[in-house]
């Protein structure tokens, strides 16, 4: 079975809801942002984290991005601007799953 059934993803909540649940409950948000210094393999993983990625047409609105407590990215080469959404997040949450081995 893939991740979708092993880990808590939450759709089609409120930005502001899902960033105040996690305060709540101590859990560190990281955005995934092609212009963060960060990137994602310096993240502590091992701590409770929420990844968040925004579309990738526009990626997170500057107000999304400092609402959370860090943001990461995933080093590019060459001219490349950015990943897919799907494979930004794949190679993010497989660091976070080798952190937690």
């Amino acid at each position: 079975m893939g991740s979708a059934f092993r880990i808590p993803i939450w759709c089609s909540v409120e930005y502001a809801e899902a960033i105040d649940w996690c305060d709540k409950h101590q859990i560190k948000t990281y955005a995934a942002d092609p212009k963060a210094v960060t990137t994602f393999d310096k993240a502590d993983w091992k701590k409770a984290s929420a990844l968040i990625v925004g579309s990738e047409s526009t990626g997170l609105t500057e107000k999304e991005l400092r609402a959370t407590h860090d943001t990461i990215a995933v080093p590019m080469h060459g001219n490349l601007e950015s990943l897919n959404v799907a494979v930004a997040a794949g190679v993010i949450l497989y660091e976070a799953a080798r952190q937690r081995r």
